[in-house]
């Protein structure tokens, strides 16, 4: 998160005993930080601690604050806890949670920011509020803007390795308030709804995608991030298939593959022993034949090129490559993440 503003006022939403608001104190100067939760014992445990930010006891579906009293309202995990799983009771106490967010932020500008796994049933939850309205009190008099960023979680030593295949987004929703019988505003609130904003990285350009391509998009994220980690074991015989798609591409093409990724391993206990890895890059118009197209040929394709792991590249139909060199540029990150 980064505030320009540190007079900026920051609601941290179910803080537990998180020593988050500390730390966004003491590194981002930040001064003006109230975290609630709703286990008095727990507050009672965190009120004597860093100053000067404030702790209290409150159900954060039935907050006490006056409408607009927050510029930022900070969820990291939170909405996880609260939507576990998909039963109306919960989607109940969602709808009514986003709305009490909704009416304590800013009207001009105030920004929900939730760390969350993006399971399904929360994306979802999401969507249907902040996108479509569905429950939403303060939809018609808000402008939307909906954000999601991938989180670059790496394993560290001394880690859960199972835990960090989990694979945290960064989602910021702003509200700005507009009349409701303003018909221009009205227009742009609507072609807004339709819209969410992703992102690879904070320095990369945001990818407008509608509700379908960003489900599926996340969707396609997570598995992608627990599977890569279990590449990175040499099995004899093992073989993947991994898809890269083109965020740049048309949008006939953004759900088609622009490559195919075939990861096989050798069947060689003493050539699995050396750890070596190459990829091969199937020429266009070759993809059909045999060497290629066929089990037995992909391994014989292995053994005969000697390296531990090879992964075979293939150069989908309906796309444009400028040359090899591009192709080298555009695929040695995941090649590098797939080498053993």
């Amino acid at each position: 998160m980064t505030l320009k503003d540190k007079e900026s006022s920051v609601l941290v939403l179910g803080c537990g005993n998180s020593l988050l608001s500390e730390k966004m104190h003491l590194k981002m100067g930040l001064t003006k930080i109230t975290s609630i939760d709703f286990e008095e014992s727990v507050i009672k445990k965190m009120i004597h601690r860093e100053k000067p930010i404030e702790y209290q006891v409150m159900d954060m579906l039935s907050m006490t604050f006056a409408d607009g009293s927050w510029d930022y309202a900070l969820d990291k995990g939170s909405l996880d806890a609260l939507c576990a799983d998909a039963t109306s009771e919960t989607a109940s106490k969602v709808v009514q949670y986003f709305n009490e967010v909704i009416r304590v932020l800013n009207p001009k500008g105030g920004t929900y920011i939730c760390v969350s796994l993006l399971q399904d049933f929360v994306l979802d939850a999401l969507i249907s509020f902040f996108g479509k309205g569905v429950g939403n009190k303060h939809f018609e008099g808000n402008l939307i803007d909906f954000r999601i960023q991938k989180l670059d979680k790496r394993w560290k030593k001394g880690e859960d390795k199972d835990a960090s295949n989990f694979l945290p987004f960064f989602v910021t929703i702003k509200r700005t308030q507009i009349d409701a019988n303003d018909n221009k505003m009205q227009e742009i609130r609507k072609k807004l709804g339709d819209t969410i904003s992703y992102l690879d990285t904070p320095l990369s350009k945001a990818e407008l995608l509608n509700a379908e391509q960003i489900q599926d998009r996340v969707r396609r994220e997570i598995i992608n991030n627990m599977l890569v980690p279990q590449l990175k074991d040499l099995n004899l015989g093992q073989k993947y298939e991994i898809y890269c798609y083109d965020k740049k591409s048309s949008y006939t093409l953004a759900n088609v593959a622009r490559y195919t990724l075939t990861i096989v391993d050798s069947s060689d206990p003493k050539v699995l022993k050396k750890r070596t890895c190459a990829a091969f890059i199937t020429p266009q118009g070759k993809e059909r034949e045999s060497l290629i197209n066929t089990e037995v040929g992909k391994a014989n394709l292995v053994q005969q090129a000697g390296f531990s792991r090879l992964i075979i590249i293939t150069l989908n139909h309906g796309h444009k490559f400028d040359s090899i060199e591009v192709v080298k540029m555009d695929l040695s990150p995941k090649v590098l993440e797939l080498a053993p």
